[in-house]
């Protein structure tokens, strides 16, 4: 019997009750915009949560002999111990400080060849299967022959929890990339690892797509929204046509609500418009390139299509605050841009900056960046962008306040590297790093080489833009 909705009939004997994980039964009250009994509560009104309660209450009472309850107590991310759900924690308090009983809750292995199902620790714990049985029994052979004094199992190394040397061949030896993989990467080297050059795709699930009208616009949508309506305002379109295209692809409010939502998009675009229109780059223009070994100075050939192409210059847009992808897109594109011949600077408009990338400063070379591409191609680096991008602004603001890059300065920046590294593993988020670093904490990531290609890479960039920022 589902969690989701227990509805014994008549008393059962056995009541099995699923899925009772803390946070999600009983269920969170979600109300939709326009609910106006969820903006304005009154006493006497109908709650979702209590009324999973009352059921939860009923199940318990209708079980004759026995009750069986699930929850996961392990957490996917680290291993760390999972609350239950909050009625399940009340049940067990209850019996332990009314009753005496304790000692209810089972943690049952992971897998069915676990030994704690062979070696009768818990008499609760059992298998009848022979394959597991064998299995289980060679495990256990293996693990006493590695751990012999003979062949004693080194010390852990690295920053990963599972990964260790580098892949032989492969990508990394390539001698040409394509400008997409250079961009895919640059945006994050840990899930460009693990999706392009291992092949794994380390997502639980894709998003759920409700079979409801939408009456809020998600961060997504309006992200597409707005490049969406740029595009077409740049090719003399009509406005319209998009809201009514978004509308029917049911991503987008219908009626008063869609049109106020899309007229707060086409605000911000137009003003991103005017700032293109001041910087003067021209029409856009094809950005084909195909540049030979001896042009990166790299050994490695790079061709395709340059994003935002101008006639006198590259565009980069984030409809967004700015981002530590979106430097290093804007600073590639200007050393290619360089590389290939094409005039012009490459330009930066973010929603809180204005940045402005020539490509031949004193910042990081294109064979840099292409040579830190073949490792990345080789092994999971802890480049991590977004924690180093945040560590590189907070040394450089410092030094454009006047303050010295002194300890308490570095300090600082290295708080702010660990808080931003620790919202990303927390998020659910990132699932590649997630799968990369295992069972280890995420501080080991925050290692020499993270700090080198701060130094190296991110803070030289963010020196260029605050010198380029218009």
């Amino acid at each position: 019997m589902p969690a989701a909705a227990p509805r014994p009939a008549q008393a059962p004997v056995f009541v099995c009750l699923l899925g009772l994980d803390d946070g999600v039964f009983p269920g969170t009250e979600r109300a939709d915009t326009f609910d106006l009994i969820a903006a304005s509560p009154r006493p006497g009104d109908r709650s979702p949560r209590n009324d999973d309660r009352y059921q939860f209450l009923e199940a318990l009472l209708a079980a004759r002999r026995v009750l069986y309850l699930s929850y996961v107590g392990l957490s996917e991310k680290d291993g760390g111990s999972l609350p239950p759900s909050v009625v399940v924690a009340e049940l067990l308090d209850l019996l332990a400080r009314s009753y005496g009983v304790e000692g209810l809750v089972v943690e049952h292995p992971l897998s069915a060849f676990s030994e704690r199902c062979f070696d009768r620790s818990d008499s609760r714990l059992f298998s009848c299967s022979r394959t597991a049985f064998a299995v289980a029994r060679a495990r256990r052979a293996a693990q006493e022959a590695s751990l012999s004094p003979a062949k004693a199992v080194p010390a852990e190394q690295g920053p990963w929890g599972w990964w260790q040397g580098e892949c032989a061949g492969g990508r990394g030896e390539e001698e040409r990339v394509e400008v997409c993989e250079l961009f895919s990467f640059f945006k994050n080297p840990q899930k460009f690892f693990v999706r392009r050059v291992l092949g794994l795709l380390a997502d639980v699930g894709g998003p759920y797509s409700a079979d409801r009208e939408p009456f809020a616009v998600d961060a997504l949508k309006r992200w597409q929204a707005h490049h969406q309506l740029f595009q077409t305002l740049q090719e003399k379109g009509d406005e319209e046509e998009l809201l009514c295209r978004l509308q029917a692809e049911a991503g987008w409010p219908l009626g008063t609500a869609g049109r106020q939502a899309f007229a707060e998009v086409s605000a911000t675009v137009a003003e991103y418009l005017s700032r293109v229109q001041a910087l003067g780059l021209g029409s856009p223009c094809s950005g084909v390139i195909d540049l030979e070994p001896a042009a990166t100075t790299a050994d490695l050939a790079v061709s395709g299509l340059l994003p935002g192409t101008f006639e006198r210059g590259g565009l980069l847009l984030q409809f967004g605050t700015l981002r530590g992808s979106d430097l290093l897109h804007c600073a590639l594109l200007a050393r290619l841009r360089l590389a290939a011949g094409l005039t012009g600077g490459s330009f930066l408009l973010a929603a809180d900056a204005d940045l402005c990338f020539a490509g031949d400063d004193n910042g990081p070379r294109l064979a840099d960046l292409l040579n830190l591409w073949r490792k990345g191609c080789r092994r999971p680096l802890t480049a991590l962008v977004e924690p180093a991008f945040a560590w590189a602004k907070a040394i450089a603001t410092a030094g454009a306040n006047g303050d010295t890059a002194g300890t308490r300065a570095r300090e600082k920046a290295q708080a702010k590297a660990a808080a931003v590294l620790k919202r990303a593993v927390d998020s659910g988020f990132e699932a590649e790093l997630t799968l990369l670093l295992g069972d280890h904490r995420y501080e080991r990531l925050l290692d020499d080489e993270f700090y080198r290609f701060g130094e190296e890479i991110m803070l030289p960039l963010c020196r260029e833009g605050l010198r380029g920022r218009r």
